[in-house]
């Protein structure tokens, strides 16, 4: 089944709001960094770990260029597969961070 926008959008919605309200810490503590958090929810999202949704995330997203933004080497990729997976994980991150920012939650999570 394909990726819809609004499938996408709920979830970086989602996140968005776990992460940047800081309801994240009642699952992994005080002390739990929101970044690190984020990466870990990311690495196992079933929108980054198939690659049929990892190609609909690059469709969905408003940072498709996000990847370029890191210090990433292309040369590191064995496979199609793996360089949209790690295209859309980076894309995704960027929705979430912006999305954050837009919703003004927490100003400590801002970089």
């Amino acid at each position: 089944m394909e990726l819809t926008h609004r499938q996408y959008w709920t979830e970086v919605i989602e996140l968005a709001s776990y992460i940047g309200t800081g309801d994240f810490k009642a699952d992994h503590g005080q002390d739990a960094s929101a970044w690190d958090i984020l990466a870990q929810k990311l690495e196992s999202h079933d929108f980054l770990i198939y690659d049929h949704n990892a190609k609909s995330v690059m469709i969905c997203t408003n940072n498709e260029d996000a990847f370029f933004e890191v210090d990433a080497d292309l040369s590191d990729f064995d496979s199609y597969g793996s360089l949209v997976l790690n295209f859309a994980q980076s894309a995704m991150w960027e929705d979430v961070r912006e999305t954050i920012k837009r919703m003004e939650f927490v100003e400590e999570l801002n970089d």
